[in-house]
């Protein structure tokens, strides 16, 4: 077999893919894991003191039931097989004769798969291979709508309402009702930004009365305006302390939201941030905080109390 058929036999070992997951391989020293009777295996069979090592990047825009069929068949303690995912060892340093599978979920976005098989400098037993087969990427939700929402971020709506938003930098901002998910506002209950997204742009959500849940990673560092105003069913929602700045109006007429806690990396509260949250009835303000905005907390009608730190130096009108 040439080594482009090699390489190409190797996608095969993906054996359902209903994620529309990707996979490629890439080698590391001289014995790079090979395709062979429907198995990747390792190729540095009595060869003492060796290793054989192959990287899968695995990249899926839905998340998925991740699953794989490995085995090895080796000297008994001494010729090991090592797996890790995102460098975290899920398989370690098994020997002997074992046939297993391993199954995790798998979050949309990039991943990174490593079978390492390592020999000592004495005995051969068995096969002296490492085996993998059988790789599936299973997902009950279907995508309904999918494309960009910024330069390098892109969306996936799936069927079970869960919007996620993935790739490197800023969202694009949005008017009013011009954001390209707009249309299926009415499917929307959850929206999931994946790490790497640095911004939430203007009008992303406002209105979508049917949103309940939203995960913000560490890697947001604003918030933009008008954001989730209106979500009426949203009831608490977690800003990660990577955020510096909270715009205009971004909560407002949230009016199921009945806490907030405003991380310690944050200097200004837009205007209008929580206005209306007639629900809200605890505020955490950290000593980050420079200025609160005008109306930030106006109409929040069930708030009895709010601490204000020293590091504030302005407060808008009617806040």
């Amino acid at each position: 077999m040439s080594s482009s058929a090699a390489w190409a036999a190797k996608s095969d070992v993906v054996t359902s893919n209903t994620a529309g997951a990707t996979v490629s391989f890439s080698s590391s020293g001289s014995y790079e894991w090979e395709w062979y009777n429907n198995k990747l295996r390792s190729t540095n069979a009595y060869v003492d003191s060796s290793t054989s090592q192959t990287t899968i990047t695995i990249s899926t825009s839905l998340p998925c039931e991740f699953s794989f069929d490995y085995a090895v068949s080796s000297e008994s303690n001494f010729d090991k097989l090592t797996i890790t995912l995102d460098g975290s060892t899920i398989v370690n340093a098994i020997s002997g004769t074992i046939s297993n599978t391993y199954s995790s979920t798998l979050s949309s976005g990039s991943h990174t798969l490593v079978f390492r098989y390592t020999k000592d400098g004495s005995v051969d037993n068995n096969d002296d291979r490492a085996y993998v087969s059988n790789m599936k990427f299973l997902t009950t939700a279907t995508a309904i709508q999918s494309g960009s929402c910024g330069d390098n971020v892109n969306f996936v709506l799936t069927d079970d309402g869960t919007l996620t938003i993935s790739g490197s930098g800023s969202m694009s901002n949005f008017s009013e009702g011009s954001s390209p998910w707009d249309s299926n506002r009415d499917k929307i209950i959850k929206v999931q930004i994946k790490d790497g997204v640095t911004s939430i742009g203007d009008w992303a959500f406002t209105d979508y009365s049917d949103l309940t849940s939203v995960t913000i990673p560490n890697s947001v560092k604003s918030i933009g305006n008008v954001t989730f105003a209106g979500c009426s069913g949203l009831t608490s929602v977690t800003i990660p302390n990577s955020v510096k700045s909270i715009g205009d109006a971004a909560f407002s007429e949230c009016t199921s939201l009945s806490s907030v806690e405003i991380p310690n990396s944050v200097a200004n509260i837009g205007e209008n941030a929580f206005d209306g949250c007639s629900n809200l009835t605890s505020v955490t303000i950290p000593n980050s905080v420079v200025s609160i905005g005008y109306r930030v907390f106006a109409d929040c009608s069930s708030l009895s109390s709010v601490e204000i730190p020293n590091s504030v130096a302005n407060i808008g009108e009617n806040a």
